[in-house]
């Protein structure tokens, strides 16, 4: 990756961006055409994992991929979504908005999760926290809020959130033996549990 002038650059028959705007729409319209696939191999930023000899960080920051990204896969059905092997690609993802949305992840948005996925879908893209349904806040922030809010999450979770998050768990788990820890998602007293229900 380097940089060069616009200018330098053949557009083809576009005109040259005059800022950064105009390059994120031009950007935004060729990732829109770009398929699941390519938009993975493109997460998986193999250039700059050779740059760290093959052990890269997840810092890459790209909110225009991201955002491709979840609108492609916040449309799949859930058997697609798990065919399409989220968990691993969120893996070898470079790109830091992966963080967001890897339900494995401290950095995980509630709120982006809920907002984009039903709980169908999201049994598909990894297992929920238990302790989402005792938090009262969707922590951490969002990446939108982050600014405005000091690092403070802004937004509280519901009970429809926890009903969402419950039924989430039971689908991920709905052909497993039950155990204690599976138990312990279950205590019988709260008003979420009758929501899923």
């Amino acid at each position: 990756m380097q940089w060069a002038r616009a200018e330098d650059l053949d557009w083809g028959e576009l005109e040259v961006p005059a800022c950064q705007a105009d390059l994120d729409a031009y950007r935004l319209n060729v990732l829109k055409a770009r398929s699941l696939k390519q938009i993975h191999q493109l997460m998986e930023a193999k250039w700059y994992v050779k740059q760290w000899d093959g052990h890269a960080p997840s810092d890459l920051r790209d909110p225009l991929l991201g955002a491709t990204w979840l609108r492609l896969i916040s449309d799949l059905a859930a058997e697609k979504l798990e065919r399409a092997q989220l968990e691993e690609m969120l893996k070898s993802c470079r790109f830091d908005f992966r963080e967001m949305i890897d339900p494995a992840s401290s950095r995980c948005s509630v709120s982006d999760l809920l907002e984009y996925f039903s709980p169908v879908q999201l049994s598909a893209l990894g297992e929920p926290q238990r302790n989402w349904l005792s938090s009262s806040w969707a922590s951490p922030p969002r990446v939108s809020e982050t600014h405005s809010s000091n690092g403070k999450p802004t937004r509280r979770l519901n009970n429809d959130d926890r009903a969402a998050i419950l039924e989430w768990f039971v689908l991920r788990h709905v052909n497993d033996q039950l155990d204690h820890n599976h138990l312990e998602w279950f205590e019988g007293k709260n008003a979420y549990e009758a929501i899923a229900a």
